[in-house]
């Protein structure tokens, strides 16, 4: 059982190990690096670290946090590659939990609001423009030149040209031919999906 006088910090991630760990948790057990074991589920991991939390903030998505009143079942499979002990990680545990735990700022629009039109409006729209043809392109699956994540990226670009809704563009990817399983796997240390990662970054102009 973790308590306050252990000093002892224990963080669960959910849910991400398969045939292989997930990205996303594979990032945090390296920026870590203390013992790492697999969890009792054997679907999920779990880190042992020296050092304390800031009082609020302990489950967010796939990633829980505690120093106290909270029992802990360990399996002894540790795993290969990392430290064999509990380490001293006190800085490092306070960084990974702001990044995961603080509120996100919100996003200022670049350009004003535009009024919401529907899906069909906006694809109709980007197909007529002057570089319709390359988003139509897009749109149907035909990357051309570009990597899969470029694509994925240059359509989420230009559909955010015509709507500031996130859960807009999410809706028109997925009914594109570029939508494939990756979309909805998780990749950022915070929880976010691949899908959800790529359409914050177009939003922030990125």
């Amino acid at each position: 059982m973790l308590s306050k006088e252990h000093g002892i910090v224990g963080v669960d991630l959910d849910h991400c190990v398969g045939e292989k760990i997930a990205p996303w948790a594979l990032a945090i057990i390296f920026t870590l690096n203390s013992y790492t074991e697999i969890s009792p589920s054997g679907t999920g991991l779990r880190v042992l670290l020296k050092g304390t939390l800031p009082p609020n903030g302990r489950k967010k998505d796939a990633v829980e946090m505690y120093d106290g009143a909270r029992y802990l079942t360990l399996t002894g499979h540790h795993r290969a590659g990392f430290p064999n002990t509990i380490e001293n990680r006190a800085e490092d545990i306070q960084a990974f939990h702001q990044r995961v735990f603080a509120k996100p700022e919100p996003i200022k629009p670049r350009r004003k609001t535009i009024p919401t039109i529907s899906d069909g409006e906006i694809l109709e729209s980007a197909f007529r423009a002057k570089n319709g043809g390359d988003i139509k392109a897009l749109y149907n699956g035909d990357i051309g030149e570009r990597n899969r994540s470029a694509a994925d990226m240059a359509l989420c670009g230009h559909l955010a040209w015509y709507s500031q809704d996130a859960g807009q563009i999410d809706r028109l990817f997925r009914a594109s031919a570029l939508y494939r399983e990756k979309w909805d796997e998780r990749h950022f240390a915070d929880g976010r999906t691949y899908g959800e990662g790529t359409i914050s970054k177009v939003m922030e102009g990125r």
